[in-house]
């Protein structure tokens, strides 16, 4: 071999050293765009639907391992998590007087987390506690 092409294959394995040593460093997941395959912290990208005549500032993503409440923003929420938290939709502070029910869900860095005001459990709790009371008995 001439020492031009020790040179060019030396400089090409030093580049390729590099390359691998970067997608070490970096994760793959960032490098090669792989979704889904967080295993350390993440930020989950939570987007909101609802049919609720309130606005979407009464929402806010609850993460129940932080505790940390996080505030929607054109209804999209950026919520710090890992795998393995759970996820919960409630109300924000600022709107003391609504009450929802959600459950909660396992964190995933795309979420679409949706609220149906005309199906209300509590709703229906009452309207049940109602047809006992008074002796009618619901038709399906």
């Amino acid at each position: 071999m001439t020492s031009k092409s020790v040179i060019l294959f030396t400089a090409l394995a030093i580049i390729m050293f590099l390359g691998a040593l970067s997608t070490y460093i970096f994760g793959l997941e960032r490098v090669f765009g792989i979704e889904g395959t967080a295993t350390g912290p993440f930020v989950a990208r939570v987007k909101l639907e609802t049919n609720c005549e309130i606005t979407n500032d009464a929402f806010a993503v609850h993460n129940l391992r932080t505790k940390e409440n996080t505030s929607f923003r054109y209804e999209e929420a950026f919520v710090r998590a890992r795998a393995g938290d759970q996820l919960k939709l409630v109300v924000h502070e600022d709107f003391p007087n609504f009450e929802l029910n959600s459950a909660a869900v396992d964190a995933q860095k795309q979420l679409v987390m949706s609220y149906d005001c005309n199906n209300s459990p509590r709703l229906d709790g009452i309207f049940s506690s109602m047809n006992e009371q008074f002796g009618t008995q619901p038709t399906d």
